[in-house]
This record gives structure tokens, sequence and C-alpha cells, in this order.
């Protein structure tokens, strides 16, 4: 994600948040400024660090379902749904012409991502209950 210097200094600069916390820094940016967007630059070259591996993207993603329910607390905004993300997988799918052996991989990748957000999310629902029962 790249921010121009002017949003900070309209905007102020973000509050801490976990390593996962780029969503709510993107609702920072626009839930104030009306007429904000965000786009996509294709030829943008991004480099994720934090993220080399498949098992790291789904320890990312298990990571991300641990903190969803504390940005619902603070933000306006929930992930997608399953469906919402197969139409899209879909989409992606038509748009490149990906062979049998490519939409099985995407499936596979789509549902294990999927599996692991989940995994994050009931552990961190669990272990708040534990400890509001304490």
């Amino acid at each position: 994600m790249a921010v121009k210097r002017s949003v900070f200094e309209e905007v102020g600069l973000f509050r801490g948040m976990p390593e996962v916390g780029d969503t709510a820094i993107i609702h920072d940016l626009l839930f104030p400024c009306l007429g904000a967007h965000i786009i996509h630059v294709p030829d943008a070259k991004v480099t994720h660090l934090e993220v080399q591996t498949f098992c790291a993207c789904l320890q990312k993603l298990k990571q991300c379902g641990e903190y969803t329910r504390d940005y619902v607390g603070v933000h306006v905004f929930r992930p997608l749904n399953i469906k919402k993300k197969f139409k899209i997988m879909i989409s992606f799918i038509q748009e490149n012409s990906y062979g049998f052996k490519q939409r099985l991989q995407l499936v596979y990748a789509l549902i294990s991502g999927v599996s692991a957000f989940e995994r994050g999310r009931k552990q961190r629902n669990q272990g708040l209950d534990v400890e509001e029962m304490v």
C-alpha cells in the first residue's frame, strides 16, 4: 500500500495496529474523506516480505481472522462472504483463461485461505470468551 504524504497531513498518523492492520488503515483513510477512493494499479510492483510462501500466506490469513473481532469493534466493515469470494474467483478465472489444473489450484488456495481465516477467528473468539468468563 502506498499513501501520499498529503493524506497523512490531512488525516493524521495512524494509531498503533497489529501487523494485519492494513484493512483498518484503509478504512481510517476513506471514512473521513467522502471523495476518497482506492486505485488499483496493475503494473505496481509490490513485495510482501512476510508472505513469501503459501504457508506464510495461510498464517497471515489466520492472523487476520484473529483480529477480525477487534476491527469490527472499531470499524464498520466485514470480510467478504464465501459466495462473493467464489464470484470474484470465477471472474478472475474467466479473465485469465485458466486451465483445469490452474482452476483446481486456485479453488484449493481459496478454500485453504478461508479455512485459515476461520480458524483464527474461532480461536480468537474462544480465547475472548474464556477471558470474559474470568
